[in-house]
């Protein structure tokens, strides 16, 4: 099974960032989901906020993109299996929910696919529970 040109072992790789420091590697991943989670409470000022999913072809994992590439401002990355730029990635601490998630703060549209690379199954440390390994 062919999983160019998605990057080998970065849903492992960027699990497993350091929360202290962010990660600015590029890493080619595809798009599996991404949906718009709901502001609390409804009426709230902020930006609305997009959880992700990415996969490698061979691991998947869960994060969180920042507004500045929120869906509405790049459309390409609302298109499901896509190919993606990943390049600047941190744990962010959310203090109202005691949370550390995994944030995106720079991706960029690579190419449109439509189906889904490899059989991806949840990465090891996924932060699905959106808690870094050692917390």
């Amino acid at each position: 099974m062919d999983l160019s040109p998605l990057s080998a072992g970065a849903a492992e790789a960027l699990c497993n960032i350091s929360k202290s420091e962010p990660t600015s590697q590029l890493f080619v991943l595809q798009l599996l989901s991404i949906r718009t989670v709901p502001l609390t409470p409804p009426q709230s000022s902020r930006s609305p906020r997009h959880r992700v999913i990415l996969s490698d072809g061979n691991h998947f994992f869960h994060v969180v993109l920042s507004s500045t590439i929120a869906p509405h401002n790049t459309p390409d990355l609302t298109h499901k299996y896509s190919i993606v730029g990943v390049e600047k990635v941190q744990w962010v601490y959310i203090s109202q929910s005691d949370l550390w998630i995994l944030a995106i703060f720079e991706m960029h549209f690579i190419e449109d696919r439509y189906e889904k690379i490899g059989k991806p199954t949840v990465a090891m440390n996924s932060p699905s529970a959106f808690r870094p390994t050692g917390t």
